[in-house]
């Protein structure tokens, strides 16, 4: 297996910044940004752009939190 250059927790957040970059451009009326990003938004990143939610982790927190090694240091 090949390591991220800058570390697992560089590698989460670089997916998940590539996945948003992914979905914006999604444009379709019915089911791209404009209707779903905020849900995906949500999702991905825990936070609610309209601050209606309270932050949760999301994929990006949740993906973090499984990767550390039990003591908040994430793993290599």
């Amino acid at each position: 297996m090949r390591e991220y250059p800058s570390g697992i927790s560089t590698l989460i957040r670089d997916y998940c910044d590539a996945r948003m970059r992914f979905l914006r451009p999604l444009t379709d009326g019915e089911t791209g940004f404009p209707v779903n990003g905020r849900g995906w938004t949500i999702r991905v990143t825990g936070k609610d752009t309209k601050e209606h939610w309270k932050d949760q982790p999301g994929v990006l927190g949740n993906a973090l939190r499984l990767a550390t090694d039990g003591s908040g240091v994430c793993m290599r």
